[in-house]
């Protein structure tokens, strides 16, 4: 390595003390901040929603989403509770205690993974049948009387709240009143204990979410559903087929929690369906994936806060294909400004999604001259950038023989496959050749490529579509560089906004090295510090993306550590002008390790 780059490193800095602490309640990608179910007693689906009886409740019908074929599980109230919180019935037929000291449950699940539950409960005239949380021994201390409910600054609600309401509030006929006194009594008390938090909900990425265990058993156990919220369509009605364990499936799927019991068949109910506000620009966008198929989310940012996290939709349902798909890379396709999906099928098939924010806009498989492509597994995706200076993103393939082919792309049209040239000969570089990374080196508009050896030589191809315009070793002072297999490139982005890519080296120490380039000139050598000292990172922090994300014309570095907590750098060159938490509506953002960025921090 360069001697620049030597030096004794540091085991913990002054930016690590101050800002990598441990954060609490963390907020995953695409997820609510906070969910709250308010069950109610026995009523079916006519009795409450259209009911002139319950003005509230049908009042916020216009400001969410109903869903008018939602059914209970079973009769009497006890087993649909069971169902909606364990995934079974547990095989409890009636309404006596129950006890399940060893079955996972979904508080359980939410704590184990992080988040948080409770189970709030008015007083008074109470029945323990309907708090299921009670029957389980990982949650069964869960109890918050409702009166600690809070009436303001609703962060501090957990993450996901049950709301049992007495037998006086909660809709039944189990009183002795008629069913319009209840469902009016219940009514009233909805609007006076729940309203402010809706209200609040539907601009803090949280959900209100009613319904009920069973009907009045008259009908086929369909009982009102409806759910309001930031995301959720207003005035819409969903008439598909749902039931309790359609709803425990959903709140599973945004947390990234294992399926429990017959939930793991049971189809989500795609509550996310509005289109999101139109970035400012100021803001970089950070997209997720929960594990291998899972769910996508994405992530607004400015700076080190989160300004909306929503979960990537598709014609209105959540956007997750299976596990035969894998993201290939993403990148400005079709040249508006947004990065865009490029999915690869384990049968070669490939698909561009066309992004609007966390929608997906357009699926089209890739073509070339009007047939769909799809390239056998000895072809990978090498790297992606805009090879041409089009202002959009093409796409360089790598066989394993070595053979580069270059896709000029258009959307999700192969507008030109070439193979890549040097001097008018094809080139492919044998298997001892890697490419380290995509990135305007020179700052001529058009992205070149950055190889290394395994023996530690940079070489850097200036690219004019599939041509090399150059091959040229990087030097610095002149002089060839080769840095040994202790260093690695950790990231590639312009930090000193000179409009020219650089490079950012990590050693096995922890010692990160900024590269200040000029083509195939290292101009400048110099270690990142904050505050004139230098930083080092232990192995548990890693690079989740790079992104100008306080628009100051310079890339910042997001950071993810092994326990989930995210930082923020903003940069200018090699100094840290800030080292801040990622947070998301004054919480800590910290997402389970099954969710992965999907932007590579070497695609620049």
């Amino acid at each position: 390595m360069i001697k620049q780059v030597r030096g004794r490193p540091h085991t913990v800095t002054q930016v690590e003390k101050a800002s990598f602490a441990t954060m609490a309640n963390p907020v995953p990608p695409g997820a609510p901040a906070h969910i709250v179910i308010v069950i109610d007693e026995n009523e079916s689906y006519q009795n409450v929603i259209g009911s002139p009886n319950a003005p509230f409740v049908n009042s916020l019908a216009a400001q969410g989403t109903v869903f008018s074929n939602y059914f209970g599980i079973s009769h009497p109230s006890q087993p649909n509770y069971l169902a909606l919180y364990s995934g079974s019935t547990q095989g409890v037929t009636d309404d006596n205690t129950h006890s399940f000291p060893n079955t996972p449950s979904l508080g359980g699940e939410l704590q184990q993974a992080g988040y948080s539950f409770s189970g709030y409960v008015e007083s008074g005239n109470t029945a323990s049948y309907h708090e299921p949380w009670l029957s389980f021994g990982d949650s069964q201390n869960d109890t918050v009387d409702f009166s600690q409910f809070p009436t303001g600054n609703f962060n501090q609600l957990p993450t996901v709240s049950y709301v049992i309401p007495n037998l006086n509030d909660d809709m039944t006929t189990d009183t002795g009143l008629s069913m319009a006194q209840t469902v009016s009594q219940g009514d009233q008390w909805l609007s006076a204990n729940l309203s402010s938090y809706i209200t609040w909900a539907k601009s803090n990425n949280s959900l209100f979410i009613l319904t009920f265990d069973e009907d009045d058993d008259t009908g086929n156990n369909r009982v009102p559903m409806l759910v309001v919220g930031q995301g959720v369509a207003a005035g819409a009605v969903n008439s598909s087929s749902f039931n309790h364990y359609s709803l425990l499936a959903t709140i599973e799927n945004f947390y990234g929690l294992a399926p429990l019991g017959q939930s793991a068949g049971a189809a989500t109910l795609g509550l996310l369906t509005t289109t999101p506000s139109q970035l400012s620009s100021s803001d970089t966008v950070v997209d997720w994936q929960n594990g291998s198929g899972g769910a996508l989310a994405s992530w607004s940012m400015n700076g080190a806060q989160i300004t909306s996290s929503s979960a990537i939709t598709y014609q209105g349902n959540l956007a997750a294909p299976d596990s035969s798909w894998s993201v290939a890379g993403l990148a400005d396709f079709n040249g508006d400004g947004a990065p865009d999906f490029l999915w690869r099928n384990q049968n070669g098939t490939l698909v561009d999604w066309t992004m609007s924010g966390s929608q997906v806009i357009s699926s089209q498989m890739l073509t070339f001259g009007g047939s769909p492509v799809s390239p056998s597994n000895s072809w990978n995706v090498a790297g992606l950038g805009d090879f041409n200076g089009d202002g959009k993103a093409d796409i360089l393939w790598r066989n394993v023989d070595g053979s580069l082919i270059d896709w000029t792309m258009n959307g999700s049209q192969v507008a030109a496959a070439q193979q890549v040239t040097l001097g008018g000969g094809a080139v492919a570089p044998d298997s001892s050749w890697s490419v380290a990374g995509i990135g305007d080196f020179n700052g001529d508009g058009k992205a070149d490529v950055l190889w290394r050896n395994a023996d530690g030589t940079l070489i850097d191809w200036t690219m004019n579509g599939s041509q090399i315009a150059s091959a040229q070793q990087l030097t610095f002072g002149g002089s060839v560089v080769s840095p040994d297999t202790s260093w690695s490139i950790a990231a590639i982005g312009d930090f000193n906004g000179d409009g020219k890519a650089d490079l950012l080296w990590r050693n096995t120490s922890g010692m990160l090295v900024d590269w200040t380039m000029n083509g195939s000139q290292i101009t400048n050598v110099q270690q990142v510090t904050s505050g004139g000292s230098a930083v080092s990172l232990d192995s548990s922090w890693q690079i989740a993306q790079i992104g100008d994300f306080n628009g100051n014309g310079t890339s910042g570095i997001l950071w993810r550590n092994t326990n989930g907590n995210l930082e923020e750098w903003s940069m200018n060159g090699a100094q840290i002008t800030s080292a801040s938490p990622v947070t998301f509506q004054g919480n800590a953002a910290t997402p389970p390790n099954s969710w992965t960025t999907l932007l590579k921090p070497t695609d620049f």
